[in-house]
């Protein structure tokens, strides 16, 4: 038997029908027939039930399936990543990323993507949806917060940190909060996550949620940080957003001996990828870049 016979059968199944194979596979109709029924005098049974309205697997067929698609697949990814080795990193490379990350963690590392990859074009979908990576054709998707799709790939880039701040000027007005208690929830900045906001503090005595209300709700995170500095209220943002507005003085971290959050603790940067199986070198190379490019500042 032959790998072409094997991924025939593959095909057949997957499509439904001897025609629609061989349009998938660009072969004749007659070759489809003729590779089903080699493979099953070969191996001496039935792989297929045919009739004039319907096709299915023979229950030794879905048993031979079952043990042989894996290998199938296998031997296509082995010549794939072989071919990968000797290839220039060449091609298309599509992926989404969530707006406000685009503008501040992506852009910046535009131009050295293009000087590192100069025969790589890129697709960015700039979206806060969380696309179907398979739907839209993506190759990897950047997501933040947690990942409970188990039918992707997540790896994690870096773990993700809020902070709670507020403007100098604001403090010059409002003085600086030293207990929750002292935290003005009527002078917030928030996204809008739920009809119920809180915001939720790790203290000694445990996690405490702060229902929070306030002049501004924006489901861009990017306007809330601009707002804040502002001078328009008090917001809880992503380390990746606001810190290099702390280090300049443009905003100022309030109640920092707490650890706060809008949903998780545990909340990271992710590259998310379709498959487990195979990757193409231009993709693998782009992620490894970009989990470079975005990976804690390592301390001297």
């Amino acid at each position: 038997m032959h790998v072409e016979q094997l991924e025939l059968l593959i095909a057949v199944v997957r499509e439904g029908s001897f025609a629609a194979a061989a349009r998938q596979s660009r072969v004749h109709p007659s070759a489809v027939s003729r590779a089903i029924t080699g493979l099953e005098h070969e191996l001496g049974f039935r792989l297929l039930q045919r009739s004039t309205r319907s096709l299915r697997l023979t229950e030794a067929g879905e048993r031979y399936l079952d043990r042989v698609e894996p290998l199938v697949s296998g031997l296509a990814d082995a010549a794939r990543y072989a071919k990968d080795a000797h290839e220039v990193l060449a091609g298309s490379v599509r992926a989404t990323v969530p707006t406000s990350f685009a503008w501040e963690a992506l852009t910046p590392h535009l131009p050295h993507l293009h000087t590192q990859f100069p025969d790589i074009r890129f697709d960015w979908v700039v979206t806060d949806r969380r696309l179907d990576l398979l739907e839209s054709r993506l190759d990897f998707a950047v997501r933040l917060g947690q990942v409970a799709d188990a039918h992707v790939v997540a790896q994690r880039v870096k773990r993700m940190t809020y902070r709670l701040v507020a403007s100098p000027d604001w403090i010059e007005r409002h003085g600086l909060p030293s207990t929750l208690d002292a935290l003005p929830v009527d002078q917030t900045l928030r996204f809008p996550l739920d009809e119920t906001p809180v915001w939720r503090f790790r203290t000694a005595d445990g996690l405490v949620e702060v229902p929070v209300r306030g002049p501004l709700i924006a489901s861009n995170t990017r306007i809330l940080r601009d707002a804040a500095e502002q001078g328009l209220g008090v917001t809880v943002l992503p380390d990746w957003l606001v810190d290099e507005a702390i280090a300049q003085g443009r905003l100022v971290v309030l109640l920092e001996d707490l650890a706060v959050t809008l949903t998780t603790f545990d909340a990271s940067v992710w590259i998310v990828l379709p498959t487990r199986r195979y990757v193409p070198a231009r993709v693998r190379a782009v992620c490894d870049a970009l989990r470079e490019a975005w990976a804690p500042a390592k301390e001297s």
